[in-house]
């Protein structure tokens, strides 16, 4: 299920909609990546959330210029 979700890009989709839903308020995109996070957790394994999760967050940060250390750690409360 893994494999298939992540070639189909699903997981990049969803953070550009958070990005987008966030409008450039930094806490929104927060709340949402977390949100996105835990609704993936949800299904699936904590540790493969995080695994699919943390580079589609990585390049968001870099795309906004902000640090990522933050929201992976709010990424990895949320996948609990």
């Amino acid at each position: 299920v893994v494999g298939i979700t992540t070639r189909t890009g699903v997981f990049e989709w969803m953070g550009v909609l958070a990005c987008k839903l966030a409008d450039g308020d930094k806490a929104r995109l927060l709340a949402l990546l977390c949100g996105v996070t835990g609704l993936v957790s949800a299904f699936l394994d904590n540790v493969t959330t995080i695994l699919l999760i943390a580079p589609m967050t990585c390049k968001l940060c870099r795309l906004v210029d902000v640090d990522p250390r933050p929201y992976l750690i709010g990424e990895c409360i949320f996948s609990n």
